[in-house]
């Protein structure tokens, strides 16, 4: 709104700057620079404008790219905190993983021990077993080579009855003792072979603990590669989305930056404009004082003359006490103040104002007349005001007596002053359009003990 102001005031004095016929030789010249250093500066602020929407279009495109990429960022982040709940998830299968994985190498370990002290009991009793094998085949070589005789002459060595029971002792027990290490070797066998088994056993629990561990350990990879794999890809798409937004806050800084120059180019344009137009209007200003005072200068050489004439006309036709050349009537006291018309304009009484437009009281009668007509006293007195009002224009009042006063106005020249004693018919102003006027003419006006009366109370155009 400011700009369209602006610009229409700049059209409007350069269109008066234009027009103006006094704006000659250096003068002229001047004017013709400043209108051209505003309409320079009137096009560089148009480019600025241009600019400027540019700018603060691009900028506005950039903000819904930001928004779009802030909220990507926010997915994102959404995503990020649903896959960092999925990884908990994941760290939990591997957490429960790891927790069998250790009872199960555990168990391994421990099944791995057993397994050696099986091993290391089962050659324990091998080697007892070889030591029992050997004893057992000496005994049954021997055995075999003396058969019963060996018992028969330990008994006939015997020398009495009781040595006889004893070596009856002696042979059972070495019967005893044979059975015995027969029994043994028997149950180092069996145990052997049991111990075989469960080795065999255990040896096959085991691999199946090692292939369940291994397994736990390929799934816990497997897991720990499928989070790491979640980790990068949502670390990447949200690194790419907070590069993008941070692409476009730089872009709009940089928009921002631009703006505030192009802003503050804009204003010192229009401080540029100010000044131009200042300095022309001041040019323009000081031409039409110059042309107004050479019109007024030359208008009042033309009064002065034509009043310069008036006064001769009017000095001639004055009678030897300075009173107006007229003739009285002797019925009356009141004389016409306007000699040289009688044409009537506007009426006593009310009417519509013709400057105002709106309805007045009109106090006295306007008489038309030429510029610089004679007005003259409509009877004698004295001046108790005479000077100039901005709605009366230059006026008389002259106090008749007995409360009566007549008041002319709108005079282009008085002739008389404050305190000054009139007589009937004496010039005491010019006719002229001073004050709220619309054209030359006379308003007089009779007042009555402080009231407007009607002036036809006192005056007649015939007199």
């Amino acid at each position: 709104m400011k700009r369209d102001k602006r610009k229409r005031y700049l059209c409007f004095v350069l269109a008066a700057a234009t027009t103006m016929s006094l704006c000659t030789g250096a003068g002229a010249s001047s004017l013709d620079e400043l209108q051209q250093s505003i309409q320079d500066l009137q096009r560089a602020q148009e480019e600025l404008n241009q600019d400027l929407n540019n700018s603060e279009s691009v900028k506005n495109s950039l903000q819904d790219y930001l928004q779009e990429a802030n909220e990507q960022v926010e997915n994102q982040e959404q995503k990020k905190q649903e896959t960092e709940q999925k990884i908990q998830e994941l760290d939990d299968q591997i957490g429960a993983i790891a927790g069998e994985l250790s009872a199960l190498e555990a168990q391994t370990a421990q099944k791995q021990q057993e397994i050696e002290k099986l091993k290391e009991s089962l050659a324990t009793a091998n080697e007892r077993l070889g030591q029992q094998y050997e004893a057992m085949k000496a005994r049954i070589r021997y055995m075999y080579e003396h058969g019963n005789d060996a018992y028969i002459s330990v008994l006939f060595s015997a020398g009495s009855a009781a040595d006889m029971l004893s070596k009856l002792e002696y042979i059972a027990q070495m019967s005893r003792y044979d059975r015995e290490k027969l029994q043994e070797y028997q149950d180092a066998v069996d145990l052997i072979s049991a111990s075989t088994e469960k080795l065999s056993q255990d040896e096959a629990i085991l691999n199946a603990l090692t292939a369940q561990v291994e397994e736990k350990k390929a799934a816990a990879e497997t897991l720990l590669a499928q989070k790491n794999q979640e980790l990068a890809l949502q670390e990447q798409n949200l690194q790419a989305s907070q590069s993008l937004a941070q692409q476009y806050e730089q872009q709009i800084e940089y928009q921002d930056n631009l703006i505030a120059q192009l802003e503050g180019a804009q204003a010192a344009n229009l401080s540029q404009q100010d000044e131009a137009i200042a300095a022309l209007t001041r040019a323009i200003a000081e031409a039409e004082e110059a042309q107004k005072a050479a019109a007024e200068q030359a208008a009042a050489q033309a009064v002065l003359q034509k009043l310069a004439q008036i006064e001769q006309d009017v000095q001639a036709s004055l009678n030897g006490d300075g009173s107006y050349n007229i003739v009285v009537d002797p019925n009356t006291l009141f004389v016409w103040p306007c000699p040289s018309s009688t044409r009537i304009t506007s009426e006593y009484g009310w009417r519509v104002h013709p400057i105002y437009g709106d309805n007045r009281f009109h106090s006295g009668i306007d008489i038309g007349a030429d510029f610089g007509s004679p007005i003259i006293a409509a009877y004698q007195g004295t001046v108790i005001s005479a000077g100039y009002n901005t709605s009366m224009g230059n006026y008389v009042m002259i106090d008749h007596g007995e409360g009566l006063v007549t008041i002319y106005m709108h005079a282009s020249y008085l002739c008389v002053s404050e305190g000054q004693t009139v007589t009937t018919g004496q010039l005491i102003a010019l006719v002229g359009s001073t004050g709220d006027s619309t054209g030359n003419h006379l308003h007089f006006s009779t007042r009555l003990n402080g009231n407007y009366v009607s002036p036809w109370n006192y005056v007649q155009t015939g007199n």
